[in-house]
């Protein structure tokens, strides 16, 4: 199985016993996505998981199925805060506050 680390690890919240995961590699995330209720697959699970095999077949890239993954998890609600670099500093990009002209 392909074991190809992403660049930024994933934290989650496992829907099974509620403890913190780390997603740092292709194949945890396959693993985690196999152990995920089959009553709560749907849509967001499916685009997750085929990502997944499309990356573990040479499909997709890592980081795309890392995305991916990070969509799954934000949607589930089972994203731990500052648990995904990448988006914790996209978050904190700002617009520059621009004085009004008069």
């Amino acid at each position: 199985m392909m074991t190809a680390d992403f660049l930024h690890p994933i934290k989650v919240r496992c829907a099974v016993d509620n403890n913190v995961r780390t997603i740092d590699d292709i194949s945890s995330m396959k693993a985690f996505l196999d152990a995920w209720p089959a009553e709560r697959r749907g849509p967001v699970f499916n685009c997750a998981m085929n990502c997944c095999q499309g990356s573990m077949s040479g499909h997709i890239s890592v980081e795309d199925a890392r995305r991916s993954f990070v969509s799954f998890a934000r949607i589930t609600n089972i994203l731990i805060d500052g648990g995904d670099d990448t988006v914790a500093a996209q978050g904190t990009m700002r617009t520059p506050h621009l004085p009004m002209a008069h």
